[in-house]
C-alpha cells in the first residue's frame, strides 16, 4: 500500500477518536479512564505516521486535559492530511470553485 493511503488511514484514525473523546466531553466524562486510552491511541497514531513520515510533527499532550487533547487531535489529523497531499488537493478544489463562483457573479 502507498504511504499516501497509509497516511489517510491514520488520518482517519486519529480522526475516529477525537470524535470519541468529544462525545466524552459532552457526556461529561471528560476525565474518565477512557481518557487515558485516548491519550495512549493518539501516540500510537503519532508514532505510526511518522515513521511514514518522519517530519509530521503534533503537540505533546498532557493526560489531565481532555479539551487540549482533542485540539492535539485536530491538529495531528491536519498534519497527517497536509503530509498525504490530501490538503492541497482539497486547496485546489477550492480554488475552482472560487473561479467558478467568480464567473457566476460576472454572468449575473
Amino acid at each position: 500500500m502507498e504511504n499516501n493511503k497509509k497516511l489517510l488511514m491514520q488520518a482517519n484514525r486519529a480522526a475516529a477518536v477525537r470524535q470519541s473523546l468529544v462525545d466524552l466531553i459532552s457526556n461529561g466524562r471528560a476525565y474518565s479512564a477512557e481518557v487515558s486510552n485516548i491519550l495512549e491511541d493518539y501516540y500510537k497514531i503519532l508514532h505510526s505516521a511518522k515513521a511514514i513520515d518522519k517530519d509530521i510533527d503534533a503537540p505533546e499532550v498532557d493526560k489531565y486535559n481532555p479539551v487540549y487533547l482533542a485540539g492535539a487531535l485536530e491538529a495531528l489529523v491536519s498534519a497527517i492530511r497536509l503530509a498525504s497531499g490530501e490538503e492541497t488537493i482539497d486547496t485546489e478544489n477550492l480554488k475552482k470553485e472560487a473561479n467558478g463562483l467568480k464567473k457566476q457573479n460576472l454572468e449575473l
